[in-house]
C-alpha cells in the first residue's frame, strides 16, 4: 500500500485575527500574529497536531507531530501519519518538531526527534527558571520511550543540544516536565508519568519522588503537574498532580505525604498563575494553550486580563472535556470555579503561562 503524501510547503501557521499584519522576512516562515480582542481564547497560529507549548516574552516554543515525507524529510500535515486517535500508528513515520516563534512572527524548527510511541506519543517542553543549577532560558523536553524516560536541553536558537543521561524507568508515551520555582523541592526538574514523580537534577541525577494512586483510563498515567506558590492554602510548596483518568488532584508534600485535594473530570494538568506580569511579545499571550485534533490544531492565547486577581491560584486543565478550572484558597480552603468550558477543541493538550 502506497501512503498518501505529505502536503508540500509550510501551510502549519496561518494568519490569524482581524487587525493582523502578515509578516514575511526570508529565510524565516510567515507567520501573523495580530492583536486580536480581549477576554477569551484568541487563535495565534495553526500548528499541526501541537502536544505542548512555553514561552517567554521573546518566544513561543511548540512541539508538535510531524510526518515524514518521501526521502525522510520532516514536514507538517496528515498525510502519513495518522491521527492522535489513530489505532494505526507507524512510529517509523512519527516524529516531533519543535517551532520557535518570536515576537515578530519569524519561525523556524530549531529540533526534530524520534517519536517511539508513533503519533499516539505527547512529548512536552518547559523553560528553564535557571535555579537548582539549571541554566536559565533553556529550553528542555521529555519523551516517553520504550526503555526509559529521554530528556533533551537546548538553547532556545536550537544551536545547542544534548541528551541528559537519566536513570528513570519507562513511564509510558505520555511523560510531563516542570520546574520547582519554589524551593520547596531542592528547585528540582519534575518528571511525572505512569504512577510515578521523580526528581532530577541539572546533571540527570534522578530519584522517585513519590508514587500517586494513579487508577487511570484511557491508557495514561498522571498529568502534568506543579509546585504550588506559599500562598496556596494548606497545600503551599506541595506538589500538585492530576489523574486524568479519575479526575482526581494530589498534593505532594516535600516530605512526601500525598493527600487527594479535591477532583474535577477530565482533570490533566495543573498550572500556577505567576505573580510576575509577563507576556509573549505584542500580542499579550499570558497563557498559551495547544489544541489539537485528529486532522490539524492551533495555538491559542488568553490576554492577562483574563487573570485579574487570581495571581497564585491554580488552573486546571481538562484534556478529554477541553475546559479550564481555578482552584482559589478563600480562609484557607480550596475553592473550585469553572474559568472556561466548552473549548472549542478536540483535545486540549500542553499549556503554559510566559515566564520570565
Amino acid at each position: 500500500m502506497t501512503l498518501p503524501r505529505c502536503p508540500a510547503g509550510n501551510s502549519h501557521l496561518a494568519i490569524l485575527a482581524s487587525a493582523s499584519i502578515l509578516l514575511t522576512l526570508s529565510p524565516f516562515h510567515q507567520v501573523a500574529l495580530g492583536a486580536g480582542e480581549p477576554g477569551g481564547p484568541i487563535l495565534l497560529a495553526s500548528v499541526f497536531q501541537p502536544t505542548d507549548v512555553a514561552a517567554n516574552p521573546s518566544h513561543l516554543f511548540v512541539i508538535h507531530h510531524l510526518c515524514a515525507a518521501l526521502g525522510g524529510i520532516p514536514v507538517p500535515g496528515t498525510g502519513a501519519c495518522p491521527g492522535l486517535t489513530s489505532l494505526y500508528c507507524n512510529s517509523d513515520h512519527s516524529e516531533s518538531g519543535i517551532l520557535a516563534i518570536d515576537g515578530q512572527g519569524h519561525e523556524k524548527t530549531i529540533a526534530v526527534i524520534h517519536d517511539p510511541f508513533g503519533c499516539m506519543q505527547r512529548d512536552h517542553i518547559a523553560l528553564s527558571s535557571g535555579l537548582g543549577g539549571f541554566p536559565a532560558g533553556y529550553l528542555y523536553a521529555v519523551q516517553g520511550d520504550w526503555a526509559g524516560v529521554r530528556i533533551t536541553r537546548m538553547s532556545p536558537d536550537g544551536s545547542y543540544q544534548t541528551s541528559i543521561p537519566n536513570k528513570i524507568p519507562p513511564l509510558g508515551r505520555d511523560v510531563h516536565i516542570t520546574f520547582d520555582g519554589t524551593g520547596s523541592f531542592g528547585h528540582k526538574m519534575i518528571i511525572s508519568g505512569g504512577s510515578w514523580i521523580w526528581e532530577v537534577g541539572p546533571d540527570g541525577e534522578a530519584s522517585p519522588a513519590s508514587e500517586v494512586p494513579e487508577r487511570g483510563g484511557r491508557g495514561q498515567g498522571v498529568g502534568a503537574p506543579a509546585v504550588a506558590p506559599y500562598s496556596f492554602g494548606p497545600y503551599g510548596g506541595d506538589l500538585i498532580v492530576p489523574d486524568p483518568g479519575t479526575g482526581s488532584i494530589y498534593a505532594i508534600s516535600p516530605n512526601r505525604t500525598v493527600t487527594k485535594i479535591g477532583a474535577w473530570p477530565g482533570a490533566s494538568e495543573i498550572l500556577f498563575v505567576p505573580t510576575t506580569r509577563c507576556t509573549f511579545g505584542s500580542s499579550g499571550a499570558f497563557l498559551l494553550s495547544s489544541h489539537a485534533s485528529d486532522t490539524g490544531g492551533s495555538v491559542v492565547r488568553y490576554p492577562l486580563s483574563d487573570f485579574a486577581g487570581l495571581a497564585g491560584s491554580a488552573l486546571v486543565a481538562s484534556q478529554f472535556h477541553p475546559s479550564l478550572v481555578i482552584i482559589a484558597v478563600q480562609n484557607g480552603t480550596l475553592k473550585f470555579s469553572q474559568f472556561r468550558q466548552e473549548i472549542d477543541a478536540q483535545f486540549l493538550e500542553g499549556s503554559s503561562f510566559a515566564t520570565c
